[in-house]
C-alpha cells in the first residue's frame, strides 16, 4: 500500500489487527505522516516517541486545542480533557494533581489499577 493511501484513522486497522505493521512502516519509513483526505479530516499522525516528546514539548509552536481526537465528538460529549489543555492552564491543573499520581502513589494502586484494567478488557467486545 502506498504510503498516501494509510490512513490512521481508519477503524479497519485495529478492528483486523493490521494496525502494528502499518505504524511500523510509518515510523520507518515517513514518521510525521500527513493525511490529507480521511473521514475527520485532514490530520498529522507522529509515530516516534522522540518527535512526540518534542511536539509536546514545544508549546509556542503546536497546541493540543481545540482537541487531540481525530473525529469531533458529539456536543453533549464535550468534556474539558486535562491532556487536551495548553499552557498556562494545562500547568494549573498539573501542578493540582501532580502529587496524587506521583510514582511512589502509583505504586500502592499499582495492584488495583491492573485488577480492573484487565475486567475493563476483557469485557470488550472482538472484532466489532
Amino acid at each position: 500500500m502506498p504510503l498516501e493511501d494509510l490512513d490512521v484513522s481508519d477503524p479497519r486497522m485495529f478492528q483486523y489487527d493490521y494496525w502494528h505493521e502499518l505504524f511500523a512502516r510509518l515510523r520507518e519509513e515517513c514518521p510525521i505522516h500527513y493525511q490529507p483526505d480521511s473521514p475527520a479530516g485532514p490530520f498529522w499522525s507522529v509515530t516516534r516517541y522522540e518527535d512526540i516528546v518534542a511536539i509536546e514539548r514545544d508549546t509556542e509552536t503546536f497546541s493540543s486545542e481545540p482537541s487531540i481526537a481525530i473525529i469531533d465528538p458529539e456536543p453533549d460529549m464535550i468534556l474539558k480533557m486535562f491532556i487536551a489543555m495548553d499552557p498556562p492552564e494545562h500547568d494549573d491543573q498539573r501542578r493540582a494533581v501532580h502529587h496524587v499520581v506521583a510514582p511512589r502513589n502509583l505504586q500502592e494502586f499499582e495492584t488495583l489499577i491492573r485488577e480492573r484494567t484487565v475486567e475493563v478488557l476483557d469485557s470488550l467486545p472482538e472484532n466489532e
